[in-house]
């Protein structure tokens, strides 16, 4: 790497750290921002759901935006936004405040990861791509380790310059973070967008259309009960909202497929490599939310403490931060198929064991650590590297939102069903048969994940997509001139026409 690509790289890395250490910052200390705020257990839900919501929403809108405008603009507005939202919720006494907060936050955050991505591959060399992104992908695990514990240490009353903290700390970390990555990303982000359209408008119907459709969407997938699912059909706030949402998604294809620029291009979609590669980002959301029933699995197996748990998940922790970067340089010697491949089985693998293990805690530790090895190889970092690969240098952060979108949707889809299953589940060993069912459910969906990848383009085929797809010269924007440069509609469409086969 150049001593500029460096740079470029430490300042993404921030980003990217800063917005993954706020969940995991975030999640431990859910209970003593409750009673802080006063307000009710079910209430308190809000924090992450309200940040959900308008982080899935925002994601296909602000990458849309760095493909149009540039990538620095965008980047360092959505690290802005991050900073605004981080200080309201470290100044709220009140719960409707802290939501507004957590809502600007997700909608900064919508654009950090999706824009980091896209960055990467406008300034790194196809044969670098897998390495920069895996560096990216160990960001993840790093914070997984240090979140709670920061966390907890921060709302357990820390003793700093001889001010006690309480939770309103944890938010207060984020703003000399944000502080660094503006003064670096002024500096050192690349100041170009890799395709201007100002002859072309904005498509508006299509970014109403699918912020609706998201938002309805995840808003009543996360309000299904698999517990009595008759009931979902008659809530108000389940089903229908679903449907209604698939309703919005019929209007916004046809709209995308005769908009002038669309938000997102759905004829790339025609592409095996980019459906599959969704696919899988689905079932990438549902094996990552496993992980949230691991504490409670730990904890009744091994009689511990309520919260005692929470500490095993440093094992899935350290092997996804030490397989991540490794899985950047396996990409680019041997391919994105074989390391997802690699990485499904090992997921198969671990999930069996979690079944299997009974009361073994040596099991189950190993068991975890090789979970952390398939999300590592699995999970992120493959997923982003084909994207990058297919989509055109005009559509990159859009088409990488989509595939964050993805994941968020199986995420969303996988958790009620867990809470459904240890609520339902009886005998002895209720809440340990209930989580055990619900492993049953994913190492299926892992199983038809396994089988999808083989159908994914070979590293020779791979390659030949990267050597052979049209690329768009970035065009620099001036300082204070975020005005597109005009560009034919011919143009357009040859950037987008694909020029190999789809094997």
């Amino acid at each position: 790497m150049t001593r500029k690509q460096i740079w470029i790289l430490v300042t993404l890395l921030l980003g990217t750290f800063m917005g993954a250490l706020d969940i995991f910052v975030v999640a431990p200390a859910l209970s003593t921002i409750q009673a802080g705020l006063h307000t009710t257990p079910r209430a308190i839900t809000w924090a992450f759901t309200a940040y959900t919501l308008v982080l899935v929403v925002s994601q296909p809108f602000v990458a849309k935006l760095s493909d149009l405008y540039g990538r620095r603009w965008v980047y360092l507005a959505c690290v802005t936004l991050f900073g605004a939202g981080s200080a309201l919720c470290a100044t709220s006494s009140d719960f409707a405040p802290f939501i507004i907060g957590r809502a600007v936050q997700a909608l900064g955050a919508g654009g950090v990861i999706p824009v980091a991505s896209a960055v990467i591959a406008d300034t790194f060399p196809a044969a670098r791509r897998g390495t920069a992104l895996g560096y990216v992908g160990s960001v993840f695990g790093l914070a997984f380790i240090l979140g709670p514990l920061i966390g907890a240490w921060l709302t357990g009353g820390a003793h700093l310059g001889g001010i006690v903290t309480d939770w309103h700390a944890i938010f207060v970390v984020n703003l000399p973070i944000v502080a660094a990555i503006i003064l670096l990303g002024w500096r050192v982000l690349p100041n170009v967008a890799p395709m201007q359209r100002a002859d072309l408008p904005f498509d508006v119907r299509g970014m109403v259309l699918l912020a609706g459709a998201l938002f309805f969407l995840i808003f009543g997938l996360s309000q299904l009960d698999f517990s009595n699912f008759a009931v979902n059909f008659t809530n108000e706030a389940a089903l229908p909202f679903v449907l209604f949402a698939l309703f919005l998604f019929v209007p916004f294809i046809v709209n995308e497929r005769h908009a002038a620029d669309p938000v997102v291009d759905v004829r790339a979609f025609s592409r095996r490599q980019l459906v599959i590669a969704m696919c899988l980002s689905f079932g990438g959301g549902i094996i990552t939310s496993s992980v949230v029933y691991v504490p409670q699995l730990v904890e009744r197996i091994a009689g511990l403490k309520a919260g005692a748990g929470g500490y095993y998940l440093v094992f899935v922790a350290i092997t996804l931060f030490l397989g991540t970067p490794l899985v950047g340089r396996m990409i680019d010697r041997y391919g994105s198929r074989a390391v997802m491949f690699f990485g499904a089985v090992t997921s198969v693998i671990a999930f069996l064991l979690l079944l299997l293990a009974g009361r073994n805690l040596t099991l189950i530790i190993v068991a975890l650590l090789l979970l952390g090895l398939g999300l590592s190889t699995f999970v992120g970092t493959p997923l982003r590297y084909i994207v990058l690969n297919e989509a055109a240098p005009d559509r990159r952060a859009a088409s990488l939102a989509v595939l964050t979108v993805c994941s968020s949707v199986g995420q969303t889809v996988i958790l009620p069903l867990g809470g459904a299953l240890i609520a339902s589940a009886t005998g002895r060993d209720a809440t340990i048969n209930g989580i055990h069912q619900y492993y049953a459910v994913v190492l299926i969906i892992v199983t038809i994940a396994t089988a999808l990848i083989p159908l994914l383009k070979s590293r020779q085929t791979e390659q030949l997509t990267i050597a052979t797809r049209p690329v768009a010269k970035p065009t620099r924007v001036a300082a204070g001139q975020p005005s597109p440069l005009k560009r034919s509609q011919g143009q357009d469409s040859a950037a987008r026409t694909p020029v190999v086969s789809s094997r």
